[in-house]
């Protein structure tokens, strides 16, 4: 994730107030990833004169002139069971314009929540010129040999998630009458003193140990358990899960949660009064129909050029019927 930091014209510090908030989130075979704290630029005050624009040499300052485009900037979060905070440390390199010489310089957060890195706005004496600022009293300084440098050698950490990881499912949207796909969920699994990971699985008061050392691995198989609905029955495999379909085909789905499996192999993303079709839930190019005189499915390769409704294109031209919204076909 690349931000763009936008330059003002200010005595100490210019580059407008930073803020930092953490958030999550994460699709399927995305391997976890959460997002970082995110760095964003507000305007000036209105009672201060504007700056030039970005990538501009600001007005009466002189030397050399900022550099323009993206700056640099790490992350690293902690996090050591779900009854504990997450502790969010950050650098980020910045133009500094109070000594003699601007340069580049790193200054560290090693806890963005109690120490947001962000500028303080002062007044200025001169009307004429934006006022100064300075940095948050907080924040230290870093090193100048680079970005995760200064993460270690100011907070004592390197860049990434320590102590856990995690994945967000969000929530499926039904495709037709009386399906109930499921609700959005977060697994995270912790590492525990002896190397293996303990993992929060839905419907479970307590955390899940498994002897997986991998988090990642641990994320994907701690959760694990057969299912099964009206539309098939899907049973635990090595990387998710193996789906026999009732509308007889099968599938495997590399997910954690055997619900989310069982909606994406055998749920059908269309149907109608004559059919049904069905995703590949791995993105494949094939889609499966079958109508409802049908004996056996039909497997067919998507059409590139049917753009705007891939499904119902497909559905009406194999199984006939209506082109219009899902119907209760059973």
């Amino acid at each position: 994730m690349g931000f763009v930091l936008g330059l003002t014209s200010a005595a100490l510090v210019p580059l407008g107030p930073w803020a930092c908030a953490g958030e999550s989130s994460g699709e399927e075979g995305g391997g976890g990833e959460q997002a970082r704290p995110e760095v964003t630029q507000e305007p000036p005050p209105e009672s201060s004169p504007a700056s030039g624009g970005e990538g501009q040499e600001p007005s009466g300052s002189g030397g050399s002139p900022p550099p323009t485009g993206p700056l640099d900037q790490c992350f690293s979060t902690m996090w050591t069971g779900p009854d504990e905070a997450r502790r969010e440390a950050a650098c980020i390199q910045y133009w500094d314009e109070s000594g003699d010489e601007p340069a580049l310089r790193y200054v560290c957060s090693c806890d963005v929540e109690a120490c947001p890195i962000k500028r303080l706005v002062l007044d200025g004496n001169d009307p004429g010129t934006p006022p100064k600022t300075r940095l948050n009293d907080c924040v230290v300084d870093g090193v100048e040999s680079g970005c995760q440098d200064s993460l270690q050698s100011a907070c004592g950490t390197t860049t990434g998630e320590h102590g856990f990881c995690e994945r967000e499912y969000f929530g499926l949207t039904p495709t037709r009458p009386a399906q109930d796909p499921p609700e959005p969920v977060t697994i995270a699994c912790f590492e525990q003193p002896d190397g293996t990971h303990a993992c929060t699985c839905p419907d479970e008061p307590e955390l899940t140990p498994t002897t997986e050392a991998d988090c990642q691995r641990a994320l994907r198989r701690t959760c694990q358990a057969p299912c099964e609905s009206a539309a098939g029955r899907c049973e635990p495999g090595e990387n998710g899960y193996n789906c026999a379909c009732s509308a007889g085909f099968e599938r495997p789905v590399e997910t954690a949660l055997c619900d989310y499996a069982l909606f994406w192999a055998c749920e059908p993303a269309c149907s109608n009064e004559a059919g049904a079709c069905y995703w590949d839930p791995s993105g494949g190019p094939q889609i499966i129909c079958r109508c409802s005189d049908d004996t056996e499915p039909r497997v067919m390769d998507r059409d590139p050029n049917v753009m705007g409704d891939e499904c119902r294109t497909p559905l009406v031209e194999t199984c006939g019927g209506s082109a219009e919204g899902p119907d209760a076909w059973p």
